[in-house]
């Protein structure tokens, strides 16, 4: 029989360990698919990688069907990946087929990746994506709102699709080139510098984030910085930043309400409400004297 696992993991520190987090669905009589979802959680100081995610599809020495595959699905949000000695994120998809099985059997590997207002900072290196057979294997990541910052080799991939969004990759080491191709490498309304390699995408802007107390792990936004309303709300449709305060908000006070780049939305509220309020003549209410529709700030 197939075979579905569904796992979360929040609030949780997983730290000093050979492998933060290991998340891994194999396909071969059956199909394996594993859906992961991690919130508000810390993976850190591990000796290898903070995350390891694999979806494997293989053969072994009897009959089986004709076609099985490994699926994984795996979500981060408001989470921290530091530290770590090897990689932040290791994603890795294999498959193949095998002729000595009549008819041949075949075999596939997927990962979908995720990553929503996540910290990725102070690792031995960065994003390695590989799939292991062109024909039998595919691997597509995202990233929205999310840091990276002091990263060794931050990109080393072999994958479909790659997507930044409204991301900031400061202060990485960019230089290098993928160690293979990349069908779709998209930069959109992203903070970024050093970067040498070919990329898709617009909007991308090349300033110092001025991040609070980066060296501490702040990296929260002063309010000089040019990640201020730099971003795009097409690309996001979750509510609340790192910490829980308000994701689009209009913090560089010009009438619109635009997201910033980065996992911090600069001086939002925890919460607000739109009501349209009647306002007799000569009343006044929470400092408004005329009728009309009202953002009101909720209290922390």
């Amino acid at each position: 029989d197939d075979c579905y696992l569904n796992s979360e993991v929040s609030n949780t520190i997983c730290k000093n360990n050979n492998i933060g987090l290991k998340a891994e669905a194999w396909g071969n009589s059956s199909t394996g698919k594993a859906t992961v979802s991690i919130y508000s959680s810390e993976f850190s100081n591990n000796q290898n990688n903070g995350l390891y995610i694999q979806g494997s599809g293989y053969t072994s020495g009897f009959s089986v069907p004709l076609h099985k595959s490994a699926y994984v699905n795996f979500t981060m949000k408001n989470s921290v990946v530091s530290g770590n000695g090897n990689y932040a994120i290791y994603l890795n998809s294999s498959g193949y087929s095998d002729s000595d099985y009549t008819p041949t059997a075949h075999r596939y590997g997927y990962v979908d990746f995720y990553s929503f207002n996540n910290l990725i900072f102070n690792n031995g290196k960065g994003i390695f994506a590989k799939k292991r057979d062109k024909t039998h294997c595919t691997m597509d990541a995202y990233f929205s709102n999310t840091i990276f910052w002091n990263n060794e080799h931050l990109l080393e991939m072999d994958a479909n699709n790659i997507f930044f969004y409204n991301t900031i990759l400061w202060d990485n080491t960019l230089t290098t080139e993928p160690s293979g191709i990349c069908d779709s490498l998209v930069f959109q309304n992203c903070n970024i510098n050093k970067m040498t390699i070919p990329y898709l995408g617009t909007n991308n802007i090349n300033d110092d984030p001025l991040y609070l107390y980066p060296e501490n792990g702040n990296f929260q936004l002063t309010k000089s910085s040019p990640c201020i309303d730099a971003g795009s709300n097409i690309y996001v449709d979750f509510n609340k930043d790192f910490n829980e305060q308000v994701r689009i908000w209009d913090g560089n006070a010009d009438g619109i309400a635009t997201v910033d780049i980065g996992a911090f939305e600069y001086n939002s509220p925890c919460n607000y409400v739109n009501d349209e309020v009647e306002i007799c003549e000569g009343e006044n209410y929470k400092g408004k004297d005329t009728s009309g529709m009202y953002r009101f700030i909720c209290q922390n």
